[in-house]
């Protein structure tokens, strides 16, 4: 199972979620073409297997950027926010499949969307902990995180689109650029 999920990921970092295929995960993962039905139902399966994966490395990568920091409220905030850029940045296939618009259908598989939930939950429970004392701008803490991730989200998605190499920044660079702009993104959350 491990072999298949790699070969999908390796397809999906080449040609995106929307043309991938089983048949063609199974060939990269030099198995037979029936070999991964013994595993998963079907397409939809395998990348929510893969979606799981991911959104358990980053609910932990958000976890620990926050329980790293408990003293200190602004830098828990804030390295929550970078865990979910570097999480995009280093883990593109996944991050595609998990937040894309061919990922897998969240009615179809309730799992994908509580682990997403408790991601989600991380980014308000660093923002209740900041308002709390005082140093995130007050607000309501849950419509506050849907906008951080849609910036954040926005951002990520730039980078791996390729929009900044396209406008002169090449991988190393838009890679700084992108931690640049987490903690610029993150700077809008400070009271007013």
């Amino acid at each position: 199972m491990p072999a298949l999920k790699n070969a999908a990921l390796r397809l999906i970092a080449r040609r995106g979620v929307a043309a991938f295929r089983l048949r063609d995960a199974a060939r990269e993962a030099g198995v037979s073409h029936a070999a991964p039905y013994r595993h998963f139902a079907g397409r939809g399966a395998l990348l929510a297997a893969i979606a799981e994966d991911g959104f358990r490395d980053l609910h932990a990568a958000l976890a620990a950027a926050r329980e790293s920091h408990r003293q200190d409220p602004m830098a828990a905030f804030l390295m929550t926010g970078s865990a979910f850029i570097f999480f995009a940045v280093s883990h593109p296939a996944h991050f595609r499949v998990m937040y894309g618009a061919d990922s897998p259908d969240r009615a179809r598989f309730p799992e994908i969307h509580e682990l997403d939930m408790a991601c989600r939950q991380e980014a308000i429970d660093a923002l209740e902990i900041g308002q709390k004392a005082g140093l995130l701008r007050q607000g309501d803490a849950r419509e506050l995180s849907v906008i951080l991730f849609a910036i954040l989200y926005g951002a990520a998605g730039a980078y791996l689109d390729g929009q900044l190499a396209r406008v002169g920044f090449p991988e190393k660079e838009a890679e700084a650029l992108m931690e640049k702009a987490a903690w610029i993104i993150l700077e809008g959350f400070l009271p007013r």
